[in-house]
């Protein structure tokens, strides 16, 4: 079995050779205050070994540990260690991208990729990533791992007198990270109510807190997991969260246009008439708007217009429009 493990280390070793090389360095450079972790492309993994991007998806937390162990190992050339840097991989297949409402117990401990709308976010907070464990009647420290998501993890028992019992942390001498839960929300297609979306709970830790804010489209890789302890949660899915891993900017509009609809607005766009058709075409059943028809057009178009003259480095003001009924 360490035969094993030691091969997987190897063979993420040799693909960030291969495929991050710069990026690892670059990381090194900037660690630990500028940079934390290291971005890697699922799609990438999958073109150097398939099998190994395979069970990166249903075995992630051993496969995070394998990443980020050759990441520590990685030859330098500077003298730092990355002992408590990440791995963060995205950009998941769509088989492992479900919606909301279709996560199931099959995906539990599985790596997936969820794209919705930042709903709320709550405020960071600490948690333990290394609890140091007093013991009380040898004052022997153990120092254990934590998991910042999950419960706290003690020794079985004294490395000093071998009892298993009376153990006390020591917080001046334990190791803390920051965490934050937020909220991920879905609608369906079209307007949608409040009663019709989906809301996932997705915690977060170390360098990926306040890396989000409301409003934001996201795309949220991590592990999904089982927590009883949600139940009374407002979420869709109250017994399961997400454990982040990656998080990447999504577009928030994602429209599939045949080519014959590209070829209709391919010719609308060289049409004179192209603003008097677009007021129109706003809610065309119902009369006595064409003044707030005309002012929504006038809307989008004129941020529309700034948006292009922003790309030549022009500031753009941004637009409101409130309607009132």
């Amino acid at each position: 079995m360490a035969t094993r493990n030691s091969e997987i280390v190897e063979a993420f070793e040799k693909f960030f050779q291969n495929y991050y090389d710069n990026e690892v360095k670059q990381l090194a450079q900037e660690y630990p205050n500028e940079k934390q972790s290291l971005y890697i492309d699922w799609q990438d993994l999958y073109r150097y070994d398939p099998d190994l991007a395979d069970d990166y998806l249903s075995h992630p937390k051993h496969h995070q540990g394998y990443a980020e162990k050759a990441l520590r190992v990685y030859d330098l050339p500077i003298d730092i260690s990355l002992s408590q840097a990440h791995v963060r991989i995205h950009n998941l297949p769509s088989t492992e991208s479900p919606d909301i409402g279709e996560i199931r117990s099959r995906h539990v401990n599985s790596l997936i990729r969820v794209t919705g709308t930042v709903d709320s976010i709550e405020q960071a907070q600490s948690a333990l990533s290394e609890a140091a464990f007093e013991c009380q009647l040898c004052g022997t420290l153990s120092r254990i791992p934590q998991s910042p998501i999950g419960g706290i993890q003690k020794p079985h028992k004294c490395q000093g007198c071998e009892r298993s019992e009376n153990f006390v942390v020591n917080h001046d001498q334990s190791e803390y990270v920051d965490i934050q839960t937020i909220y991920i929300e879905q609608r369906p297609p079209g307007v949608g109510t409040d009663d019709d979306r989906e809301i996932l709970t997705v915690k977060l830790e170390d360098d990926l807190v306040d890396e989000v804010n409301p409003g934001n489209t996201v795309n949220i890789c991590g592990i999904v997991q089982h927590n009883a302890d949600l139940k009374n949660s407002t979420a869709s899915i109250p017994d399961k969260h997400i454990e982040g891993i990656a998080i990447t900017e999504a577009s928030r509009y994602q429209l599939d246009i045949t080519n014959r609809e590209k070829k209709d607005i391919i010719q609308l766009s060289s049409n004179d008439s192209i603003y008097e058709t677009m007021v129109d075409s706003i809610a065309p059943t119902v009369y006595g708007y064409e003044r707030m028809n005309q002012a929504r057009s006038h809307r989008d178009y004129q941020d529309l217009d700034h948006r292009n003259t922003h790309q030549s480095g022009l500031q753009h003001p941004r637009v409101y429009l409130i309607t009132f009924c």
